[in-house]
């Protein structure tokens, strides 16, 4: 792909929704096999999604191969703890040119609080660039609240959305928004109130929108 975007920062005031999403489970049968060769002989579509973000995507995805899997997603992660939107940047850069994964799903933003909104947005306009040189969608999580940092993470979510509304190679998924109902409902932070104590939301938001986006929420996968 040889595609370029480019992106100016809108500091426009928009409304985010607040909706949950319900997961439906699919049946599925697991294979001794690379799960990457069951891909290529299977005549169901198994999106395979690069991971790439902070301690967040570690907490939500390192390790959970097995788990996505029971999904249908063959998943393929890259995080950091305190990683910033320019080391996402460059382990995009690092994925070859051959098509290999269906999507891109980023986990990051936090880390980069204490820079000004101009240059969260360059760097988060820069990961476009070069993850859309790569493959045909992105997923993009904004920013869940984070005390220090709340003027920053409002003008910055604010907007990721419209940024997604123009873009529809960019699926913005409102992370904040999810993280502050399930606050509501019991789930703890750590005292610094930077990281929650479980990561179910997250892995329950990623399966949502996976699936929803490739249209297998009903869908069983037939392996062969």
């Amino acid at each position: 792909m040889t595609r370029k975007f480019f992106f100016v920062l809108l500091l426009t005031l928009l409304i985010a929704g607040r909706a949950g999403a319900d997961i439906i489970i699919r049946d599925t049968n697991l294979y001794t096999d690379s799960l990457l060769k069951i891909k290529r002989n299977s005549e169901s579509f198994i999106p395979y999604i690069k991971i790439i973000g902070h301690s967040w995507a570690v907490g939500a995805f390192e390790g959970y191969e097995e788990f996505f899997w029971q999904y249908g997603i063959i998943i393929d992660q890259e995080s950091n703890l305190g990683t910033s939107l320019q080391w996402a940047t460059n382990k995009a850069k690092e994925i070859s040119d051959t098509n290999e994964y269906d999507a891109i799903f980023l986990l990051s933003g936090i880390n980069d609080y204490r820079n000004s909104p101009q240059v969260i947005a360059n760097d988060f306009a820069e990961f476009f660039n070069v993850s859309l040189s790569k493959v045909p969608v992105i997923f993009i999580c904004n920013i869940a609240n984070y005390k220090p940092a709340e003027e920053v993470i409002a003008i910055m979510n604010e907007w990721l959305l419209d940024i997604g509304k123009k873009y529809p190679e960019i699926q913005i998924i409102d992370l904040y928004s999810e993280i502050e109902i399930q606050k509501e409902n019991g789930l703890e932070m750590s005292t610094d109130g930077l990281h929650p104590q479980n990561y179910d939301s997250i892995q329950d938001l990623f399966i949502y929108y996976i699936l929803k986006y490739y249209n297998l929420l009903d869908q069983k996968i037939i392996l062969q």
